[in-house]
């Protein structure tokens, strides 16, 4: 009666290495017992006492002969013929032959290991395994065991080589060698298959279920990809170079595919991958590390894998395991930011170094360490996609059908910098909003906008604060030609890839498209708030920088908190608000100790890194003169902001006491603005101050008030004033 049905090829192949097994043990359990190394059939208690028969063979340090009676002789000729046939006829590669290939084991390193198999798919082995090693406890594979199986000529003290830590048995975590009983020797101790591996056997070769979240097998090949100008000879030639070592992978270089999020890297990978025929295992090492905390365990762990699965391995999130609150536990609670990244880059060394397959890095920060390992590297920095490949992207992912009139993809490459990831996010979801949205579903270009600004990634919020305020255009108070300045820089950034990229000036005078300007002046004279209008007026989110956040003691550290800040607002579309900038971008000094060297360093490299910034940043400060000369040259624009004259100041107090519930009574704006030299943001503090003590007594905002709010704040710049600046006012001012 058939109970289970009949078994797959495959199987059968397994079924075959087992009967192949246990003629092999049967065979070698006759030879033992002839000699007397093993119970004797009439043997009461075997496996509790060592008789004298077997200290004697064994004392003799004779290997004993085989015993092969003409039964088990054939039987086993049988078993080896049929392990042969089963092979034959297996779909493919058996599951046993393909782990033996995948990781290159020998015959002494395979028969182990599918000792600690059998002990796991064969519940009779256990008992025969203790019976042969005469030990009632030791109902499990073990060095010993392996001995006693091997051919007479392999039974030598090299044979404990298999069970070397360097050996693929161990070093990739075929088998775990019990190490609870120190007292017992190592070729008595336990061997055990992981689960994977016995999984493996049995024809299982889905994903390691202990990878789920962080193991990613893509087998489906690259997707087209519309690639900028300038990135076609890259791509062409990370091709070739997989496509000319598909026979010997190990031959090749480390891929590195640097760049923002959704720029292509995982594309890029997949194409790398479909060029050797395998394919891809994308790892989350963020993931990766939450899981094990160890980071050698995990990535053994993933070689293994990506062995079995004869797989690429692309490793995302290296930022992540470098830093010193990501690093792995054995750098200690005290590590640096560099020992955290040296530990990180000697553990992917340990691990890959006799790989036998292709390895990838994709990394987000250009400024980033590369990680010294003994494989040579392959970077490859991807760009954004320049104007024609953005446009073509918008096609292909916003079919005319989902848009709204006058919403075209010429438009939108020029409106938005944004990676392809991102394009594709955005339209997904605004096709979502609108869809929910009553009425008619098209998605606009202001839908889009407000998706792009919402749903784009960042983490610009762990080094920058948000900028929410709300002034428009209309409120600022500003010259003509700071006005015509402030309207330059918008529109530079609007047009920037028509002039550079359309119109070609880019080859003269370079392609890149971001936009730096320095607003310079007096305290209180509007460069805060022009830096909030310009971003409003572009449609785009402002993030002032916290320098508290971004300068570390450590050496190299505030150039990589700066270059994850530029990383991120490009990835974000953000405007970059460095306030007081001259604390951060002073002029480099003369060489005198190793502290101005790293300050120097930290200019030398802002220098560069704000040349290639593809988005807006703009700077403020009160102290030019302390900036660095070199850095304003390379600056985009620079916007000085004078103190404002007697009518801007008549304007600022118009507008600022331009509240229909404000209580005001009689004020004389001239005299305010003639008699009162105050910037912008001194006569805001002036008028909350009236405004509260007015509150306070009861009383309307009059010039009397004004006069003196104004009297302190000009006080409070350190300026003469005649007398109290509260004059006789306060004694008729009850501000209990």
């Amino acid at each position: 009666m058939v109970i289970l049905g009949h078994a797959m090829p495959n199987m059968s192949h397994l079924d075959a290495e087992l009967r192949w097994l246990r003629s092999l043990l049967a065979q070698r359990a006759a030879s033992l017992q002839a000699v007397g190394l093993a119970p004797s059939p009439d043997e009461r208690l075997p496996g509790t006492v060592i008789t004298d028969e077997e200290a004697a063979v064994r004392l003799t340090a004779e290997t004993p002969p085989t015993f092969a009676p003409a039964e088990l002789e054939e039987r086993l000729r049988a078993a080896v013929a049929d392990r042969e046939a089963a092979e034959d006829r297996a779909e493919g590669q058996p599951p046993l032959c393909r782990i033996r290939a995948a990781f290159d084991l020998d015959d002494a390193e395979y028969l182990l290991l599918l000792l600690a198999v059998a002990a796991d798919l064969d519940p009779g082995l256990p008992r025969l395994y203790a019976w042969i090693q005469n030990h009632f406890e030791r109902q499990y594979a073990t060095l010993a065991l392996l001995y006693e199986c091997v051919p007479a000529a392999q039974r030598t003290p090299s044979l404990r080589r298999v069970l070397d830590s360097r050996r693929p048995l161990l070093a990739s975590g075929l088998v775990v060698v019990a190490d609870n009983r120190p007292d017992v020797p190592t070729v008595h101790r336990a061997v055990v298959a992981s689960d994977r591996i016995v999984r493996a056997a049995l024809g299982f070769m889905s994903t390691d279920p202990t990878l789920d979240g962080i193991c990613q097998l893509v087998t489906s090949g690259p997707r087209r990809l519309l690639l900028p100008e300038g990135d076609r000879p890259l791509y062409e030639q990370a091709t070739a170079l997989a496509a000319s070592h598909a026979a010997q992978p190990w031959e090749l270089p480390v891929f590195v595919f640097r760049g923002p999020e959704g720029c292509g890297r995982t594309s890029w990978s997949s194409a790398v991958a479909a060029q050797l025929n395998r394919p891809l295992m994308r790892v989350d090492l963020e993931a990766l590390m939450q899981r094990f905390r160890d980071l050698a365990a995990g990535l053994v762990r993933v070689a293994s894998e990506a062995r079995l699965q004869d797989a690429v391995i692309a490793l995302a999130g290296w930022e992540t395991i470098t830093s010193s609150a990501g690093s792995p536990p054995e750098n200690g609670a005290g590590a640096t930011p560099a020992s955290a990244r040296t530990a990180a880059a000697r553990t992917l060394d340990r691990v890959f170094a006799d790989h036998p397959g292709a390895l990838v890095l994709m990394i987000e920060d250009r400024a980033g360490d590369l990680p010294l390992l003994r494989r040579p590297l392959e970077v490859v920095d991807i760009s954004l996609p320049d104007r024609a490949s953005a446009r073509a992207l918008w096609d292909r992912l916003l079919p005319a059908r989902l848009r709204e009139p006058g919403v075209d993809s010429e438009t939108l490459a020029a409106a938005f910098s944004l990676t392809p990831g991102q394009i594709e996010r955005a339209v997904a979801a605004a096709a979502h909003d609108a869809a929910r949205s009553e009425g008619d579903d098209h998605i606009t270009e202001k839908l889009l906008r407000d998706t792009i600004k919402t749903h784009t990634i960042h983490r610009l919020g762990e080094t920058a604060d948000l900028v929410t305020a709300t002034y428009q255009w209309d409120d600022l108070v500003v010259s003509d030609e700071i006005d015509f300045q402030l309207r330059e820089l918008v529109s530079r950034y609007r047009h920037r890839a028509q002039v550079l990229q359309d119109w070609g000036l880019g080859r003269r005078f370079g392609d890149q498209l971001g936009i730096s300007a320095l607003f310079d002046g007096p305290p209180g004279t509007g460069k805060t708030m022009a830096a909030s209008v310009v971003a409003d007026k572009l449609g785009l989110d402002l993030f002032r920088i916290d320098l508290s956040k971004v300068v570390n003691r450590y050496v190299g550290e505030t150039e990589k908190n700066l270059a994850r800040i530029f990383s991120e607002a490009e990835r974000a579309q953000a405007v970059l608000l460095f306030d007081e900038a001259d604390s951060l971008f002073a002029s480099r000094t003369t060489v005198q100790s190793s502290n101005d060297r790293y300050a120097n360093l930290e200019v030398n490299y802002l220098l560069q890194r704000i040349e290639t910034f593809s988005g807006v940043a703009i700077l403020t400060t009160n102290f030019a003169a302390s900036i660095d000369d070199a850095f304003i040259r390379r600056l985009s624009m620079r916007v000085t902001f004078d103190s404002p004259d007697v009518e801007q100041r008549e304007r600022l107090w118009r507008t600022m006491l331009a509240f229909e519930q404000l209580p005001r009574g009689a004020i004389d704006y001239p005299r305010l603005a003639r008699e009162f030299d105050l910037s912008g943001g001194h006569i805001r503090n002036a008028v909350l101050e009236a405004a509260f003590v007015a509150a306070a007594a009861d009383r309307p905002v009059d010039t009397s008030l004004l006069q003196m709010a104004a009297r302190i704040a000009l006080k409070q710049q350190g300026k003469l004033v005649q007398g109290s600046p509260h004059g006789d006012l306060w004694r008729s001012v009850d501000l209990d």
